[in-house]
Protein backbone atom coordinates (compact mmCIF):
# COMPACT_ATOMS: atom_id res chain seq x y z
CA UNK A 1 0.00 0.00 0.00
CA UNK A 2 1.44 3.34 -1.03
CA UNK A 3 0.61 6.85 0.02
CA UNK A 4 -1.61 7.27 -3.06
CA UNK A 5 -4.40 4.78 -3.76
CA UNK A 6 -4.14 5.90 -7.39
CA UNK A 7 -0.65 4.33 -7.58
CA UNK A 8 -1.98 1.18 -5.90
CA UNK A 9 -4.70 0.95 -8.54
CA UNK A 10 -2.06 1.26 -11.29
CA UNK A 11 -0.07 -1.54 -9.63
CA UNK A 12 -3.23 -3.66 -9.37
CA UNK A 13 -3.85 -3.31 -13.12
CA UNK A 14 -0.24 -4.25 -13.95
CA UNK A 15 -0.35 -7.31 -11.66
CA UNK A 16 -3.77 -8.40 -12.95
CA UNK A 17 -2.90 -8.08 -16.65
CA UNK A 18 0.57 -9.60 -16.25
CA UNK A 19 -1.04 -12.72 -14.76
CA UNK A 20 -3.97 -12.93 -17.17
CA UNK A 21 -2.44 -11.79 -20.49
CA UNK A 22 1.32 -11.64 -19.95
CA UNK A 23 4.05 -14.14 -20.73
CA UNK A 24 2.90 -16.53 -17.98
CA UNK A 25 -0.72 -16.53 -19.18
CA UNK A 26 -2.40 -19.61 -20.61
CA UNK A 27 -2.84 -18.04 -24.05
CA UNK A 28 -0.85 -19.60 -26.89
CA UNK A 29 -0.72 -16.38 -28.94
CA UNK A 30 -0.58 -12.63 -28.31
CA UNK A 31 1.08 -12.96 -24.90
CA UNK A 32 1.72 -9.39 -23.82
CA UNK A 33 5.43 -8.64 -23.50
CA UNK A 34 4.91 -5.22 -21.93
CA UNK A 35 2.36 -4.47 -19.21
CA UNK A 36 2.64 -0.95 -17.86
CA UNK A 37 0.65 1.80 -16.14
CA UNK A 38 1.50 5.03 -17.91
CA UNK A 39 -0.02 7.89 -19.86
CA UNK A 40 0.08 7.40 -23.63
CA UNK A 41 0.41 10.72 -25.41
CA UNK A 42 1.71 9.86 -28.86
CA UNK A 43 2.00 6.85 -31.16
CA UNK A 44 5.77 7.28 -31.02
CA UNK A 45 5.62 6.35 -27.30
CA UNK A 46 4.76 2.82 -28.45
CA UNK A 47 8.21 2.36 -30.01
CA UNK A 48 9.79 1.89 -26.56
CA UNK A 49 7.62 -1.14 -25.72
CA UNK A 50 7.93 -4.74 -26.81
CA UNK A 51 4.60 -5.65 -28.39
CA UNK A 52 1.99 -6.94 -27.83
CA UNK A 53 1.45 -4.59 -24.88
CA UNK A 54 -1.20 -3.73 -22.32
CA UNK A 55 -1.21 -0.15 -21.07
CA UNK A 56 -3.34 1.13 -18.17
CA UNK A 57 -3.80 4.87 -18.74
CA UNK A 58 -5.40 6.74 -15.83
CA UNK A 59 -4.86 10.46 -15.81
CA UNK A 60 -7.94 12.12 -14.26
CA UNK A 61 -9.57 12.09 -10.83
CA UNK A 62 -13.05 13.55 -10.34
CA UNK A 63 -14.30 14.32 -6.81
CA UNK A 64 -17.86 14.51 -5.49
CA UNK A 65 -18.70 15.55 -1.94
CA UNK A 66 -20.92 13.19 0.07
CA UNK A 67 -22.82 14.45 3.13
CA UNK A 68 -23.11 12.01 5.99
CA UNK A 69 -23.97 12.35 9.69
CA UNK A 70 -21.14 10.04 10.82
CA UNK A 71 -18.36 11.34 8.57
CA UNK A 72 -17.95 15.09 8.29
CA UNK A 73 -15.48 15.04 5.42
CA UNK A 74 -16.38 12.39 2.89
CA UNK A 75 -16.10 12.35 -0.84
CA UNK A 76 -16.18 9.92 -3.70
CA UNK A 77 -13.58 9.84 -6.44
CA UNK A 78 -14.11 8.49 -9.92
CA UNK A 79 -10.99 7.63 -11.89
CA UNK A 80 -11.57 7.00 -15.58
CA UNK A 81 -9.05 4.60 -17.10
CA UNK A 82 -8.39 3.41 -20.60
CA UNK A 83 -6.86 -0.04 -20.85
CA UNK A 84 -5.13 -0.40 -24.22
CA UNK A 85 -4.05 -3.57 -25.96
CA UNK A 86 -1.47 -2.69 -28.62
CA UNK A 87 -0.21 -4.87 -31.48
CA UNK A 88 1.91 -4.36 -34.58
CA UNK A 89 1.74 -5.98 -38.03
CA UNK A 90 -0.05 -5.69 -41.33
CA UNK A 91 -3.21 -3.61 -41.52
CA UNK A 92 -5.36 -6.74 -41.72
CA UNK A 93 -3.57 -8.60 -38.92
CA UNK A 94 -3.63 -5.72 -36.40
CA UNK A 95 -7.38 -5.35 -36.96
CA UNK A 96 -7.92 -9.01 -36.05
CA UNK A 97 -5.39 -9.05 -33.19
CA UNK A 98 -6.65 -5.82 -31.59
CA UNK A 99 -10.16 -7.30 -31.47
CA UNK A 100 -8.77 -10.42 -29.79
CA UNK A 101 -6.98 -8.28 -27.18
CA UNK A 102 -10.19 -6.30 -26.57
CA UNK A 103 -12.04 -9.52 -25.78
CA UNK A 104 -9.23 -10.72 -23.49
CA UNK A 105 -9.28 -7.40 -21.62
CA UNK A 106 -13.03 -7.80 -21.12
CA UNK A 107 -12.58 -11.42 -19.95
CA UNK A 108 -9.98 -10.27 -17.46
CA UNK A 109 -11.98 -7.37 -16.01
CA UNK A 110 -15.58 -8.60 -16.20
CA UNK A 111 -15.53 -10.96 -13.22
CA UNK A 112 -13.25 -8.86 -11.02
CA UNK A 113 -14.02 -6.75 -8.02
CA UNK A 114 -11.55 -4.20 -6.76
CA UNK A 115 -10.79 -3.55 -3.11
CA UNK A 116 -7.69 -1.50 -2.39
CA UNK A 117 -7.27 0.26 0.94
CA UNK A 118 -4.90 3.20 1.00
CA UNK A 119 -2.48 4.15 3.74
CA UNK A 120 -3.93 6.04 6.68
CA UNK A 121 -3.34 9.68 5.81
CA UNK A 122 -3.30 10.79 9.44
CA UNK A 123 -6.07 12.62 11.28
CA UNK A 124 -8.25 9.52 10.75
CA UNK A 125 -8.43 10.04 6.97
CA UNK A 126 -8.73 6.85 4.91
CA UNK A 127 -9.29 6.03 1.26
CA UNK A 128 -10.47 2.83 -0.39
CA UNK A 129 -11.01 1.86 -4.03
CA UNK A 130 -14.15 -0.26 -4.05
CA UNK A 131 -15.83 -0.53 -7.46
CA UNK A 132 -14.89 -1.07 -11.11
CA UNK A 133 -17.41 -0.25 -13.86
CA UNK A 134 -16.72 -1.37 -17.43
CA UNK A 135 -17.48 1.03 -20.27
CA UNK A 136 -17.17 1.23 -24.03
CA UNK A 137 -14.35 -0.08 -26.15
CA UNK A 138 -13.09 0.66 -29.63
CA UNK A 139 -10.48 -0.50 -32.12
CA UNK A 140 -8.22 1.93 -33.94
CA UNK A 141 -5.44 1.30 -36.43
CA UNK A 142 -2.69 3.62 -37.57
CA UNK A 143 0.39 3.36 -39.76
CA UNK A 144 3.51 2.97 -37.66
CA UNK A 145 5.31 6.35 -37.70
CA UNK A 146 8.30 6.42 -40.05
CA UNK A 147 7.67 2.81 -41.09
CA UNK A 148 9.27 1.81 -44.37
CA UNK A 149 7.73 -1.64 -44.52
CA UNK A 150 4.03 -0.76 -44.24
CA UNK A 151 3.74 -1.80 -40.61
CA UNK A 152 0.65 -0.76 -38.63
CA UNK A 153 -0.36 -0.44 -34.98
CA UNK A 154 -3.68 -1.82 -33.80
CA UNK A 155 -5.03 -0.48 -30.52
CA UNK A 156 -7.94 -1.87 -28.54
CA UNK A 157 -9.08 0.86 -26.12
CA UNK A 158 -11.30 -0.26 -23.24
CA UNK A 159 -12.86 2.40 -21.00
CA UNK A 160 -13.65 1.81 -17.36
CA UNK A 161 -14.14 3.76 -14.15
CA UNK A 162 -12.67 2.99 -10.74
CA UNK A 163 -14.57 4.36 -7.75
CA UNK A 164 -12.90 5.20 -4.46
CA UNK A 165 -14.03 6.93 -1.32
CA UNK A 166 -12.12 9.10 1.11
CA UNK A 167 -13.48 9.77 4.58
CA UNK A 168 -12.55 11.46 7.82
CA UNK A 169 -13.83 9.69 10.90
Amino acid sequence: MSEAVWNDIDDWFVTTFTASMGQVSSYATLKCQTVEATILRDLQDIARWTLPAIIADGEVVNRESITNVVCNNRYRKTMPYIIMGIVEGTREQVTVDAKILEKRIERTLRPLEISIAGANEGDNVTEKAYKLILGNSQISISPKPLSQNGSWYGIASFELIVYSETRTM
